[in-house]
């Protein structure tokens, strides 16, 4: 009895040790995590335009002139925004296609600055917004014989003949309810029309100014609808929110899908961690750069997703090396750390995605680069793609249950060609997220 209860003292300590070796094994091979399954599904690529005979299309039109370049960016504004509104439409070149009859067409969205092209055709266009078109004027109209003959059919009583500069402007009926009465003024410099407005005209926006000058309006006339965006805003990426209003006074209700969720992207994570002491970290904890992201940084941001429900998305790089030029070899880095918190997003539910082979974005000879930035370009679009299947291949045996779909561009360049060689080298391929505005 005394032998076996002896045994059973010194076995205790032993199963201890056993158990503490196990949890450092663990901690320093990092277990790869089950991958779970996506909240959503990833929808196959869809476009808003449709390129059948016109009969057959749901009546959405945009009128431009592919000759100029204002008008074309514009337009593909206008394009991008409804096809993010999943709104079917046709796009008319005026500079190589006739004026489409008016018969089939439920809205017209004209991003031309003249008239012009209803100069024969104005009475037609009259008689249709009369009997329920929706005719969307998405810019400044220049002062013309078309505009002279049109001009009180927009609710304009008087006008001046040349575009004034503004500097601020203001939302006033809750078109947009979001926005409120804030007064939007930053970086803000654009032209409009002088206009005096029928009583009967609608003022969705204007000028935060003295002149209180009439930027969107809308008019009702008989069952049709005309809404004017007087200025030349509607250009680019950040300006579509002005598409979005013209549409908004045009209809009574809008219909378009809203996801209704945020991401939360974890840049350069997991990648090599830099190794060493820094002083500010060893004067304010106490320990080095890796004890920091193990002992506070990664706990609290656990903490942060358990308490909000978050789902990380990682950024994995493999090696900070400058190399654009293969072999691609990561040389002597430890892997355990990214395995490790590779595993830690993964099992918390959240997704690991590519980032680069290093941090070299996918850029060939000749990219404009910002004048600060220190990065090299790649000699071929090969090499590009050399790199990222590296990388695909490096998560894929760090993580065997990875699912490698989503790609984040270092510092948010991406060039077209790097575009082309990234789809190459990952076929999963399903997402590139980078900074809108870049």
């Amino acid at each position: 009895m005394k032998n076996k209860f002896f045994l059973a003292h010194l076995m205790i300590p032993v199963l201890i040790m056993a158990v503490l070796a196990g949890a450092i094994m663990l901690e320093k091979q990092g277990a790869a995590g089950e991958a779970y399954e996506p909240r959503l599904e990833i929808l196959e690529k869809m476009t808003g335009e449709v390129t059948q005979p016109l009969t057959s299309t749901p009546g959405v039109v945009i009128l431009y002139h592919g000759t100029d370049t204002f008008e074309s960016t514009s337009k593909q504004a206008v394009a991008d925004t409804l096809d993010a509104m999943r709104i079917a439409f046709r796009a008319v070149d005026l500079s190589q296609e006739k004026l489409p009859s008016l018969t089939d067409i439920s809205m017209l969205l004209f991003s031309c600055r003249s008239f012009a092209p209803f100069e024969n055709n104005l009475e037609e266009l009259i008689t249709w917004i009369d009997q329920g078109g929706k005719f969307g004027i998405m810019m400044a109209p220049a002062v013309d014989s078309s505009f002279l003959v049109l001009y009180r059919k927009l609710g304009i009583l008087d006008f001046g003949y040349e575009l004034k500069l503004f500097y601020s402007l203001e939302y006033t009926t809750g078109l947009l309810p979001l926005w409120g009465d804030r007064v939007f003024d930053n970086d803000l410099d654009d032209y409009s029309l002088i206009v005096r407005l029928e009583p009967d005209c609608i003022v969705h926006m204007q000028t935060a100014d003295s002149l209180k000058i009439p930027l969107l309006w809308e008019r009702r006339i008989n069952k049709g609808r005309i809404a004017v965006l007087n200025n030349s805003l509607l250009l680019g990426k950040n300006s579509r929110g002005f598409a979005v209003a013209v549409l908004f006074a045009l209809e009574d209700t809008m219909i378009y899908p809203i996801i209704n969720a945020g991401m939360v992207y974890l840049d350069d994570f997991p990648a090599p961690q830099p190794e060493g002491y820094d002083q500010n970290l060893l004067d304010q904890y106490g320990y080095s750069v890796e004890d920091m992201y193990k002992k506070t940084w990664w706990p609290d941001m656990k903490y942060l997703a358990k308490t909000h429900g978050l789902r990380y998305t990682g950024g994995l790089i493999e090696t900070y090396n400058d190399d654009v030029i293969p072999p691609f070899t990561p040389g002597n880095i430890d892997r355990t750390q990214i395995t490790f918190y590779g595993g830690e997003i993964l099992r918390s539910g959240g997704e690991v995605g590519l980032h680069g082979f290093n941090h070299m974005p996918l850029s060939p000879p000749g990219f404009p680069y910002a004048a600060d930035e220190p990065y090299l370009t790649w000699p071929s679009a090969d090499y590009m793609q050399a790199s990222i299947a590296e990388l695909n291949r490096y998560g894929k045996e760090l993580m065997p249950d990875i699912r490698l779909t989503t790609y984040v561009p270092p510092s948010n360049y991406l060039s077209d060609i790097g575009r082309a060689a990234l789809l190459k080298a990952a076929p999963e391929l399903r997402v590139i997220s980078a900074v809108y505005m870049m």
